[in-house]
């Protein structure tokens, strides 16, 4: 073990600290060495208790806003399909209504029925485009 380091041991410890009880963690490094044929240690302690702290919590609020959106990122894909493909397929059949054989006044119906479909896909599409920013 002489002449190699163990470093970055970690303790976690509570301690009490002007009446205040506290978690702290403790780093600790110990490197053996020979002098003068002589065994020698140095330990090295430093403690840290908001840094470790902080990082773990930073850490864990990541992952929940990935996953959050992640989930929103899948909702909008399912949403999206789920209502873009309903209303293309009014517009389409409401085109091909406006196209047939029918008297003028339901010809107009129609084309009714298909401008407003337009219009609602486009409205849906901005909606659905400005949330996925």
């Amino acid at each position: 073990m002489f002449g190699e380091s163990v470093k970055n041991l970690e303790l976690e410890r509570q301690l009490l600290i002007g009446g205040q009880e506290r978690t702290y963690w403790i780093s600790v490094s110990i490197s053996p060495f020979r002098l003068e044929e002589r065994r020698h240690i140095i330990l090295n302690f430093s403690g840290y208790y908001p840094a470790k702290k902080m990082k773990e919590e930073i850490l864990r609020e990541k992952e929940k806003a990935l996953a959050a959106s992640r989930a929103k990122d899948e909702f909008l894909s399912n949403i999206s399909h789920k209502i873009r493909t309903p209303m293309n397929v009014i517009v389409g059949m409401a085109g091909l209504l406006a196209e047939a054989d029918l008297p003028h006044e339901h010809k107009e119906f129609a084309h009714l029925i298909k401008e407003s479909a337009v219009s609602l896909l486009r409205i849906l599409n901005d909606i659905l485009d400005l949330s996925k920013i």
